[in-house]
């Protein structure tokens, strides 16, 4: 049965941001033609990037089909040349062939841009086959075999192409249409929502990512409150080999800078809560990203030339570290005990972050988390937002119901956004620029050595809890006094409740 658009969940290439759904999953079906034509005639076309991106319904369109078999023939070949090269017809593109620097200038076109001997004689050998044959000669046949699986409005797609050809298959895996990039293994399943993570250098946005998600595997194993699926593809494994692993070992790890584009933390989460299922896309964005002197990347250039998928977040956790707020609640030496530099003129600091968050679309209603980062680091007055080994879901909820207790949340928000205070203007600057957020102070290790991070978390959850609660997934209540000793607890209605207001808002 066709389904139509719209009726799937809208899903996002984590390249180039193109939204889209599951009946546009595509397949890179010339990766298949180039393997199925090593050691044949048409050899030279392993050696080209025909970027030849299709979807189910399209196969037929595009090859020749009959009796269960698609066939790559002499017609499909110079099809492939003309979109290849950027020409209208093959006579035009064959004359030019023949021309030593016309072929230059097509092989230029060339998606490896190497306009060397090698490409030349490539496509020059290629436009010379697809002369002296007829179109109808075939020179690939292949079968296909169609993985489907539903989603959670059990809607049926595709997932998978096996591909038969030469006596051997392939599977294939859905990519972006329009840029030919992988889709998580979950895309499609629920509906999705991406949290950027936002702040200067050194402000622990990775870290705090590793502890929520050993948090999220702990809550796993132990209740059936909160459930997480990893989508177990290249974007996790990227993840968990240059950031989990090694935070779980409490070793260092390699900070996210915009020079290891491919090593930017992306990943997706399939998380359960008791009103269903939902994909969470995590975007690490390196801190440079965020500094405004760095001309190259100001304004949010890196953005929309490199991860395009961030124009379209739906949650920024912005970090702010605790000794960048006000150290006179802090441990003796701070600097020695963390060990990183970094900026502590807070003005500037949010300055520059806000700067380059200005370049997502409608920005001032995005959903804002100030995560107060390393507050184990804090002392003294402040020491009452630790809770070492707080990781559980249970400790966020009212005791005899699944549902999120916004006492216990709200008055830790409430204490979080007093030590940003100690700090001046900065929260009037940021609620003056954000219409809804929060405050949480979180602590991702504790150092123990020079060498070796102890895991030690606090608070990490937090900021799900509170996000599952104003994205509607989970419910919150209040305990309200009904008579005398007798409370109850009340669903909590109002969500804007859930946001800071400072004293001008209130009034």
């Amino acid at each position: 049965m066709y389904y139509s658009e719209n009726t799937f969940h809208k899903i996002h290439c984590v390249s180039c941001g193109e939204i889209s759904s599951v009946n546009n999953f595509a397949f890179d079906v010339g990766a298949i033609l180039k393997k199925g034509c090593k050691n044949t005639d048409f050899e030279a076309l392993t050696y080209l990037e025909f970027k030849l991106y299709l979807t189910i319904e399209e196969f037929k369109g595009f090859f020749y089909y009959k009796t269960d078999t698609y066939y790559f023939n002499i017609e499909n070949l110079k099809l492939l040349l003309l979109r290849l090269c950027g020409e209208k017809d093959f006579e035009t593109l064959y004359q030019k062939t023949i021309d030593v620097n016309d072929l230059a200038e097509l092989a230029n076109k060339i998606s490896s841009g190497n306009i060397g001997y090698e490409n030349r004689a490539y496509l020059s050998d290629l436009a010379g086959l697809c002369k002296k044959y007829d179109n109808n000669l075939k020179i690939l046949k292949f079968k296909i075999k169609t993985n489907y699986i539903k989603d959670d409005q059990d809607l049926r797609y595709c997932n998978k192409v096996t591909f038969y050809f030469n006596n051997i298959s392939e599977d294939t895996k859905p990519i972006c249409k329009e840029c030919g990039e992988p889709y998580f293994e979950l895309s499609g399943l629920h509906k999705e929502y991406i949290i950027t993570m936002a702040g200067t250098t050194r402000t622990g946005k990775t870290a705090y990512l590793a502890a929520l998600v050993t948090a999220l595997e702990k809550n796993r194993e132990t209740n059936h409150i909160l459930e997480m699926k990893v989508s177990n593809d290249i974007y996790w494994d990227n993840f968990k080999e240059q950031v989990l692993d090694k935070y779980k070992k409490g070793n260092k790890y390699e900070n996210t800078t915009i020079n290891n584009e491919d090593k930017i933390p992306l990943f997706m989460l399939g998380i359960t809560v008791n009103k269903g299922t939902y994909n969470f896309i995590f975007i690490d964005m390196p801190g440079e990203v965020y500094e405004q002197e760095k001309a190259d990347f100001q304004d949010g250039k890196f953005i929309i030339n490199n991860k395009k998928i961030v124009n379209y977040t739906d949650v920024i956790f912005l970090c702010i570290t605790s000794n960048q707020i006000s150290k006179k609640y802090l441990i003796e030496h701070p600097e020695q005990y963390e060990g990183d530099s970094t900026n502590e003129d807070m003005m500037e600091v949010i300055d520059r972050s806000i700067n380059t968050i200005k370049s997502i679309p409608n920005y001032t209603d995005k959903i804002v988390a100030l995560l107060i980062t390393k507050s184990d680091l804090l002392t003294d007055k402040y020491s009452d937002l630790l809770h070492f080994n707080y990781e559980y879901i249970e400790n966020y909820m009212d005791k005899n119901d699944d549902i999120i207790d916004f006492d216990k949340l709200n008055q830790y928000m409430q204490k979080s956004i007093e030590y940003l205070s100690e700090s001046g203007q900065i929260v009037n600057g940021i609620t003056s620029v954000f219409n809804k957020l929060n405050g949480f102070a979180v602590a991702a290790y504790q150092k123990n050595n020079e060498d070796r991070l102890e895991i030690v978390q606090s608070n990490v959850l937090a900021p799900f809890a509170w996000l599952l609660a104003v994205l509607e997934l989970m419910d919150v209540g209040e305990s309200k006094k009904i008579i005398l000793f007798l409370k109850k607890i009340i669903k909590v209605t109002d969500l804007n409740r859930l946001y800071f207001k400072n004293d001008k808002e209130e009034k």
